[in-house]
């Protein structure tokens, strides 16, 4: 069981180098954090498992802490990358110039011309499916 545990860290210890070097090599901020969040979580689940469960055997009580932390890093990774991106959005930091599609573009466009689809809806007769849901905020 020890020889698992010590793989579990070696492992994450593993998936947070790639996520480090992730960072470093994409190009704009959306795609870093992309490699930061998603790679440091799955690194902190190994590793903080395998420090669990190696605590536990050395010392012959259950550490409770490591797990603790991979609680902790859950909830807080995804919230804080998801508010940074967030943020870099609204104040205008450019997607790296191979960008195919901005999703959050063609969304706000769709929504502000009225387009919206609600699905199951369509072909059963209702006139009022073809008029927008929402008007245009934007003057």
């Amino acid at each position: 069981m020890m020889i698992v545990a010590e793989v579990m860290i070696l492992l994450g210890a593993l998936v947070l180098l790639i996520s480090s070097y992730g960072t470093f090599k994409f190009q704009d901020v959306y795609n870093r954090l992309h490699a930061a969040s998603i790679s440091t979580s799955g690194g902190a689940l190994l590793l903080g498992g395998g420090l669990s469960i190696l605590g536990s055997l050395v010392h012959g009580k259950l550490f409770l802490k490591p797990l603790l932390i991979i609680l902790i890093i859950f909830l807080t990774s995804p919230v804080s990358s998801h508010v940074v991106a967030q943020a870099a959005y609204r104040t205008g930091v450019p997607l790296v110039a191979h960008t195919v599609q901005d999703d959050l573009a063609l969304a706000f466009l769709e929504w502000e011309q009225g387009v919206v689809e609600v699905e199951g809806e369509e072909g059963e007769g209702d006139d009022e499916a073809d008029e927008p849901l929402a008007e245009a905020l934007v003057p």
